[in-house]
């Protein structure tokens, strides 16, 4: 085992000590100049993607912080149409004054009578066309 370490430390140093040998130095050097601009040219390439992400993130983040900031916060001209619609409907004075559940009860009786008036209305339109259909068939 000695001798095959001994055989390679020589081996070993005897390649340290020799140069390379060039066949042709100003290729070499221009092959090396060429790789590292290329290289160069592709940092710059993911350099850019990573800046064009980047700005895409903060404008996402900034068009959801606005689109969130138009829904929550209340304008006052939609709070008037608001309290205009309420106050112009068919909601009863003491409104504002009900529990839920009466407020759900109310809504849920109006909420039927609309239903019954929509009802009594298409009957009337059906009946009102099969008459015109039997009077123009006679």
């Amino acid at each position: 085992m000695k001798e095959e370490d001994r055989k390679y430390e020589e081996w070993l140093r005897e390649l340290k000590a020799k140069q390379p040998v060039l066949t042709n130095p100003q290729q070499l050097t221009t092959d090396i100049l060429q790789r590292v601009s290329a290289s160069n040219r592709k940092s710059s390439r993911k350099r850019l993607y990573s800046f064009g992400s980047w700005l895409s993130g903060i404008a996402a983040t900034l068009l959801l912080c606005f689109l969130l900031t138009e829904t929550l916060s209340p304008n006052d001209e939609d709070s008037g149409f608001i309290r205009a619609t309420t106050t112009t409907s068919s909601l009863p004075p003491n409104w504002e004054s009900m529990s839920l559940t009466e407020k759900g009860s109310y809504l849920i009786a109006y909420q039927k009578k609309q239903k019954r008036q929509k009802e009594f209305i298409y009957n009337s339109i059906q009946k009102k066309r099969l008459n015109e259909i039997a009077y123009e068939n006679k």
